[in-house]
């Protein structure tokens, strides 16, 4: 599969850097496509651009801000000047969690019942997650990436990234104890036995991932 890739807004030395690593890099060589216009899987533009044209950026593109090293955007994904290794190791793990997912076969739809959990509430970040809590999962460089453009349900989160309930939920969590997002207020909803278990699936996972990071509590 192949992934095409869009930039708005760079100077010009930065597009020359993006030309040259297309070119010369055996790790985007094949997976990834320079295009100067039409519909993209990742845009990459400034933070607070908001026409795409003539690029279109679908329900599923990944934006990746870009800003001056120190500034200050809860958009931030690249830090002015370029740095190559940064770069093509962030589009690799897009395109790993972009494949893993196009080869996923879709999981059955289960109905609910009037009793089960309404994911209602709605996520989106306000400042960007260290290094060291993305490189926890391959998967959390991209669903950042989702949350990180506009307010998502954990629904809409699992269905963009086509990634397990439990991943998408836990990394919520591990971003909302560490104060990475902002919730929307929503009313509860009774939560069914299944949901409370996958719950405390979520909880031990969290717990683990806080051990790893060297959290306390």
């Amino acid at each position: 599969m192949t992934l095409r890739l869009g930039c708005i807004g760079l100077l010009k030395p930065e597009r020359d850097l993006v030309q040259t690593l297309f070119r010369t890099s055996d790790r985007l060589n094949g997976a990834w496509q320079l295009t100067d216009q039409g519909d993209c899987d990742v845009l990459i533009a400034e933070p607070e651009r908001t026409d795409f044209s003539p690029f279109t950026a679908k329900q599923s593109t990944v934006i990746l801000r870009i800003a001056r090293k120190g500034h200050s955007s809860d958009k931030l994904y690249f830090q002015r000047p370029f740095n190559a290794e940064v770069f093509i190791t962030t589009l690799s793990s897009i395109q790993q969690s972009f494949s893993r997912t196009h080869h996923k076969p879709a999981e059955p739809r289960l109905e609910r019942t009037q009793g089960e959990l309404q994911n209602i509430d709605s996520y989106k970040l306000h400042r960007w997650p260290t290094s060291k809590l993305l490189g926890l999962n391959p998967d959390y460089a991209l669903l950042a990436a989702y949350l990180n453009r506009t307010p998502k349900t954990l629904q809409q989160l699992i269905a963009l990234s086509g990634k397990p309930q439990d991943i998408c939920a836990g990394f919520i969590e591990l971003l909302q104890d560490q104060g990475y997002i902002t919730k929307a207020t929503a009313s509860i909803v009774p939560i069914s036995p299944a949901i409370a278990a996958s719950s405390n699936r979520r909880a031990g996972f969290l717990a683990q991932l806080k051990q790893r990071l060297g959290f306390k509590g």
